[in-house]
């Protein structure tokens, strides 16, 4: 039996690994354009749900707490700079994970 995780979790690994959000859906890069915007503000519940499913997916897929952490803070972020500050960390994080 094959030991690699899932093709979606690898395929969402490296979107997210690439910063290139362009394969979104365009009404999400509206959305992530406006909270890096905007510091005041509370970010679009639907970004923060896809955004947080996705990375807890990685997490659990790839068995990394700290990203699970951030994925759940993300769901409760209430200001965009929050949401901007946890895709960073969100981004080393998924830099040190080699699938």
């Amino acid at each position: 039996m094959d030991d690699l995780p899932p093709r979606c979790a690898q395929l969402l690994l490296s979107l997210y690994q690439s910063g290139d959000y362009t394969l979104f859906s365009q009404q999400t890069q509206l959305a992530l354009q406006e909270v890096h915007r905007f510091d005041a503000g509370k970010p679009p519940y639907l970004l923060r749900i896809l955004l947080g499913a996705d990375l807890q997916f990685i997490a659990m897929t790839y068995d990394k707490q700290e990203l699970q952490n951030v994925a759940i803070e993300m769901l409760i972020c209430k200001q965009n700079h929050q949401l901007v500050e946890l895709l960073r960390q969100a981004k080393i994080l998924l830099d040190d994970i080699r699938p």
